[in-house]
Formats: C-alpha cells, structure tokens, sequence
C-alpha cells in the first residue's frame, strides 16, 4: 500500500458539508492517509448463497467467487426458462437489473461475480431462485479502480490523516452531501485524469461533488 507523507489539515478539502456528511469508519491496516484521501470499501470476499425455500429444483450455486466491480448488498439468481438438465437463468444485481443470463450448469461471470448454477437431481421450475450476499468487512482502504476487492469504487473522502501503520484505526470519512476542492483531494499514485472523472461521476451519486 502506498504511503502518503503529506499532511494538509482536517478537512481543507471541503467547500461545504452538511451535519449527516460524516460516518465513521474503520481504516484498514498497513496505511497511513491523509484528510482528503478518496476512500474504497473492502468487501467480504466469503460469499454466500440461499436457495429459496419454494423451490422446486434441488440444483446448487457452485464456483463461487469474486471479479472486479463488485457491489455490496444482494443480487438473485432467477429461472427463466426451465428445461431438462438445464435451462437459462438471469442474475438480477443489486439495484434489481438484469446482469446477464446464463445457462444451467456452465460457468457464468457478470457484475464482479463469477459462480456455476448445476443442476440437481430434479430440475429447476420456472422461477426458482437463489440469493447472493455481498458483504463489507466495514473497512476502507485507499481507492484504486485496478482493486479487485470492492475499493475498486470509490465511496467517500477521508475527514483527516489516519495513521494505520500498526493496527486497524477509526477515522471519519465524507459520505455524503458535500462539495470539495478536487486539487485538495489525494489520490493514489498514478492516477489519471480519466481517473478522476471517474470518481467525480461516482462520488456524485452520493451527493458528493468535485469542484
């Protein structure tokens, strides 16, 4: 992890805050950030996944694993066209848009996700279907869009300098409705212009906006 060695004071970045702007957050070890710093969320990589009780096919999820851009919260897995040893699904992410489809018992990779649906014994029916869910370690670490752990997306700007050099270390971070000075924010190294944009776009959608 990149180490960062200047310090500007708590907060200089922002133009304007509102009193629910701040959540406090957990810094994850190996870090020291400054205020400023766009943060990402580490997700839990040990997924899990629920067949729905009413349903008819004993098939199971299988091969499940992470990939970039994945987002927290639940995504489904859903039986569109039942068929013999097989059929198509859809996987609904966690907004509830469709994905993708896939087929029954080959692999499948969409929304930072990749897993195998196999077919069981009985078949699945029309509509059977199985939940994923994604959780955070509630830990943040510097944003970067090359992670592959959830900190792929930026989700909110460190209030001040955090040293986690030694252990995991609270610290309070800009989640939401405020305006910030972009050339006050620090970013990690390398990053880009398009980068930025990139950020900018996403952070906004928090109510967070780059000047």
């Amino acid at each position: 992890m990149t180490v960062k060695t200047m310090a500007l004071p708590a907060g200089s970045f922002l133009a304007y805050s509102a009193p629910i702007s701040t959540d406090t957050v957990t810094i994850q070890q190996g870090q020291i950030l400054n205020a400023g710093h766009v943060l990402g969320e580490v997700l839990n990589s040990m997924l899990t996944s629920i067949a729905d009780t009413g349903n008819t096919g004993d098939g199971t999820v299988t091969a499940l694993s992470t990939s970039t851009k994945l987002k927290k919260g639940t995504y489904e897995i859903k039986i569109i066209e039942p068929a013999p040893d097989g059929g198509l699904f859809q996987l609904l992410n966690t907004r509830g848009k469709v994905a993708g489809v896939g087929t029954v018992g080959q692999a499948f990779e969409a929304e930072g996700l990749s897993f195998t649906l196999q077919d069981g014994t009985t078949d699945f029916a029309l509509n059977d279907r199985f939940t994923i869910t994604v959780e955070s370690t509630g830990k943040m670490i510097e944003w970067n869009p090359s992670n592959t752990d959830g900190s792929d997306t930026p989700v909110g700007i460190l209030f001040d300098v955090t040293d986690a050099t030694d252990q995991d270390s609270p610290g309070v971070m800009i989640s939401r409705e405020a305006n910030v000075t972009t050339e006050d924010l620090t970013f990690f190294d390398g990053v880009t212009a398009d980068d930025i944009q990139v950020a900018r776009e996403q952070l906004a959608l928090k109510g967070i906006k780059l000047s």
